[in-house]
């Protein structure tokens, strides 16, 4: 009589990392990053907007932007969230959060706006730092505010803006 089948053994194993792949067709777009970088490293600061549908790679592009920069620069990441009331300054908390530093005191909820400001430039102003706020469709009006006030100043910063949006939003 011949032996009974092994019952299946079942296993179950849990990542909690994301999972990483090469990036396919977006050379040229992380090309673009890597060389607005270098100039914001030489003191030559910039925006770059990443946009497009839901579901285009957006997330994956910047991310895997963001995992190469740390050789040359600190990444603050925040995002703002889809809710029915958007979190004041969300994308700026989170970075306080990771980040520490002179956000920390100026993104408490009852801060100065100006106060708000100034601790984002002066944490820009540090070191090569690169600032990437995601899916900024979905940004409160202060938010929105210090990304506006950045955008006329990150030319004097050794620092890069990066914003993904919907471009239907």
């Amino acid at each position: 009589r011949p032996p009974e089948p092994a019952a299946p053994s079942a296993a179950f194993v849990c990542f909690n990392q994301p999972m990483r792949a090469r990036l396919l067709e977006r050379d040229a777009e992380l090309g673009r990053l890597r060389e607005a970088l270098g100039r914001a490293g030489r003191g030559r600061g910039s925006v770059v907007l990443v946009s497009g549908e839901a579901g285009i790679g957006k997330t994956a592009l910047v991310r895997a932007f963001a995992d190469a920069a740390r050789a040359q620069a600190r990444v603050l990441t925040g995002v703002c969230d889809d809710l029915g009331t958007p979190r004041t300054l969300g994308p700026f908390r989170d970075m306080a959060r990771a980040g520490g530093g002179p956000l920390v005191a100026a993104a408490d909820a009852g801060a100065e706006r100006d106060a708000v400001f100034d601790a984002v430039h002066r944490e820009l102003a540090a070191r090569p730092t690169v600032l990437l706020v995601e899916d900024l469709h979905w940004a409160d009006d202060a938010t929105l505010d210090v990304v506006r006030w950045l955008a006329w100043r990150i030319a004097e910063l050794p620092s890069l803006l990066v914003v993904t949006y919907r471009s239907a939003s």
